[in-house]
């Protein structure tokens, strides 16, 4: 795969939400071209955005993502970015430390270019309203809909590393993937293909720093020795 399956799948995806009348699409993209040739290729998916149900067609841009943190002060952007920052660190060997996550909190140019060659998205194609909780029936009927268009479109980033967020997405993937024998359990892990699924707690919700640089650590040493 590469980047012309992925173009091709996702304006699939997106025409047919555009077509059936969806506003609020979201149109994710890895940050840039230069994703393709990373080894390993990152993926860092949300449960849903919130606040651009209005418009038809949304994009988030490397600039874009910026403005989450610094100026609409999301704290799930930023903690997923905080996270971003500390396995791009330790995938790199680098004598990076749970302090140094710490740190990192701070230094928001620092984590927002660590993700410059990731992709960044939710399992939910369209915005939800903020409503102050998850909109799981939408988000469901949406997966529910466009399970092989959402599937094909995921398949087509090609990741190696795959992270999702919120207790509810396990389900989800289970669904997407059909997966029985070797289900994604939550705060757990599987594998499809050359693709690591990892489940993880909500960003903003249940972030603890101990629990993050864990599973860093868990994920390159996945990575290292697969």
């Amino acid at each position: 795969m590469g980047i012309e399956t992925f173009n091709e799948n996702s304006t699939i995806l997106w025409k047919k939400l555009e077509n059936d009348g969806y506003s609020g699409i979201m149109h994710y993209k890895p940050f840039s071209e230069q994703y393709w040739n990373e080894k390993p290729k990152i993926v860092l998916c949300n449960y849903e955005i919130l606040g651009y149900e209005n418009q038809t067609i949304n994009s988030i841009s490397h600039e874009h993502f910026k403005g989450l943190i610094t100026y609409n002060k999301s704290k799930t952007v930023h903690y997923t970015a905080v996270f971003a920052n500390a396995l791009k660190s330790r995938l790199e060997s680098k004598d990076f430390s749970k302090k140094d996550m710490k740190k990192s909190y701070y230094e928001i140019d620092k984590i927002w270019k660590s993700m410059e060659n990731m992709v960044y998205m939710n399992i939910r194609p369209t915005s939800g309203k903020n409503s102050g909780r998850l909109n799981k029936t939408e988000t469901h009927s949406l997966i529910k809909k466009y399970k092989i268009e959402i599937r094909d479109y995921i398949n087509s980033l090609d990741a190696d590393i795959f992270v999702i967020s919120t207790k509810d997405s396990v389900d989800l993937i289970n669904y997407l993937y059909d997966l029985k024998d070797n289900k994604l359990v939550f705060n757990g892990k599987t594998r499809i293909n050359n693709m690591f699924i990892y489940s993880v707690k909500h960003f903003a919700w249940f972030f603890t720093y101990s629990y993050y640089y864990k599973k860093a650590n868990e994920i390159v040493n996945d990575i290292y020795h697969k």
